[in-house]
């Protein structure tokens, strides 16, 4: 059976002491993440790494020459690939514009963050030794097989009115085990392949690796939004009052999942057991990174911000962030 947000009895909320609270209130990531990579940089030796103004210089040439040369400047579309769930197909008969709009968005924000919190390590690792042979696996799976795959179970709801029916409602999320994941996700994932690489055959599959733990972080993120945020996405959203730096904190309280960070003292990275209030004390002796809260944050704003008419104290506006600039970089492994 599916659980819904008014069958969940929710727990007391958890007073912090006056100072810790006021230290979440202060807590801004996306300064942690610039002050305390500096910081390790300066005492590792980072005179090694600059960014060349001149080069800058050029590059701001460049894109201004483009712009002249064209009359008008050529932005990307969040989903120019055609990879992501957009809801421009979702129909929602017997209500006004607005609300259709809001269920809309709802929708795309809960797939933005099923995606982000699951969208880690899913290298195309050989599966038996070093050298392409002919009896050599790989796993082929991208990025844009998993943004895709999720993007076809969104749209597979649109003609479903009930919130609770859509794939990625707090509700499903919640109930989701592995062997259902799986299920799902390998209908629309490619098919296995042979394939000649650097002149072997190579024999490609298209995988989700770690599907316990990527599912524990889907069932995470469907229980902290019903208990934090009355299982709503853009309710969350909406808390950070337009503020994409405010966003990525609240992302880090809600989700454990999106927490990386590393204390240089020990080498650990996060642990399950950190509680939220204990990470923004020892903040400052942590190097911070934050790349995936960042990353669904600027996924928010691509989807549902850029370009929208800001309406005052509106739903419709928390994702027209006014310090898009405060994010930083998205490092990856390759």
């Amino acid at each position: 059976p599916q659980a819904s947000a008014r069958s969940i009895t929710l727990p007391r909320p958890i007073t912090n002491p006056p100072h810790a609270q006021s230290q979440m209130n202060d807590f801004s990531p996306t300064k942690l993440v610039r002050a305390s990579c500096q910081e390790w940089l300066r005492k590792e030796g980072g005179e090694i790494v600059s960014i060349s103004n001149d080069g800058l210089d050029t590059l701001a040439l460049e894109i201004t020459a483009q712009i002249r040369a064209s009359s008008r400047l050529e932005v990307a579309e969040w989903d120019a690939e055609g990879w992501h769930y957009t809801g421009d197909g979702f129909r929602l008969a017997g209500k006004d514009e607005e609300e259709v709009e809001m269920e809309r968005m709802e929708r795309v924000a809960l797939y933005i963050l099923a995606l982000d919190s699951i969208n880690f390590c899913f290298w195309p690792i050989e599966q038996h030794s070093a050298d392409y042979g002919s009896d050599d696996q790989v796993n082929g799976l991208e990025y844009e097989h998993l943004a895709i795959a999720l993007r076809k179970l969104a749209e597979q709801d649109d003609e479903e009115s009930a919130h609770d029916a859509y794939a990625f409602s707090p509700s499903n999320l919640v109930n989701l085990t592995a062997d259902k994941m799986r299920f799902m996700l390998s209908e629309h994932f490619p098919r296995p392949a042979i394939l000649q690489v650097k002149g072997k055959t190579v024999s490609v599959a298209y995988e989700l690796p770690d599907l316990d733990i990527r599912c524990k972080l889907l069932n995470e993120l469907g229980e902290r939004l019903i208990k934090m945020h009355n299982g709503s996405a853009l309710q969350m959203i909406s808390k950070a009052d337009r503020s994409a730096d405010r966003l990525v904190a609240i992302i880090l309280e809600t989700l454990p999942g999106f927490r990386d960070y590393i204390d240089p003292a020990t080498s650990a990275g996060p642990q399950r057991s950190d509680d939220w209030a204990s990470i923004v004390e020892r903040s400052p002796q942590l190097v911070h990174f934050y790349k995936r809260a960042q990353i669904a944050t600027a996924d928010l704003w691509a989807a549902m911000g850029r370009g929208r008419t800001l309406i005052d104290s509106s739903t419709l506006s928390c994702c027209n962030f006014r310090d898009l600039d405060r994010l930083t970089t998205f490092p990856d492994y390759r």
